[in-house]
């Protein structure tokens, strides 16, 4: 027996990039998912944490910043979840490698960085509420102020850049024409 000799016969290989980047959709997704859950129980675990903390902090609550903004917590939490749950979703379907896997993925990515804003802005106001009652009680050093603001800038464009990584590749990758031709054939 010897292979076909006529053009066309054999079929092209089936490309892995679908699975490979399925799976580290899944793994980002699965621990996204996480993270909000995680999230939506921090009230009860900081109520927990300042029993101890009051015993043996001096001058400022530590938890000032979390006190003021609970509500804005939970929603981020509730977000962080929804947008896990969509890219574990848009996981499942590249692999299976359903063209809606693109659009579900796309809508993902631009999701995503609207929640990352959203955190970051959060991490910041927090900051600055933490960071008032330092100054109320006297605890801050003469000079810290100016570079506690100026940390919790630096915090928030970090997070941003992080968390906007995924995201930014998800867009690139589906935008390149040949992932697309790909796409049409499945």
């Amino acid at each position: 027996m010897h292979p076909p000799m006529m053009p066309g016969i054999n079929a092209a290989p089936r490309s892995v990039w679908p699975s490979v980047l399925g799976i580290v959709a899944m793994v980002f997704g699965v621990l996204g998912t996480l993270q909000g859950g995680l999230g939506l129980l921090a009230p009860i675990f900081l109520g927990r944490f300042r029993t101890f903390v009051s015993s043996t902090a001096q001058g400022a609550d530590p938890l000032a910043g979390f006190d003021q903004h609970k509500t804005e917590m939970t929603i981020s939490a509730l977000l962080t979840i929804a947008a896990g749950t969509w890219l574990v979703a848009g996981a499942i379907l590249l692999v299976q490698r359903m063209r809606a896997a693109r659009i579900v993925l796309l809508s993902w990515a631009a999701i995503k960085m609207g929640v990352v804003v959203f955190g970051a802005w959060l991490g910041y106001i927090m900051n600055q509420a933490q960071f008032a009652a330092m100054q109320q009680s006297g605890t801050v050093p003469p000079g810290m102020t100016g570079m506690m603001g100026v940390m919790s800038v630096v915090g928030a464009v970090i997070g941003i850049a992080w968390g906007w990584c995924l995201p930014i590749f998800m867009i690139i990758w589906f935008m390149r024409p040949k992932v697309r031709r790909d796409i049409a054939t499945w």
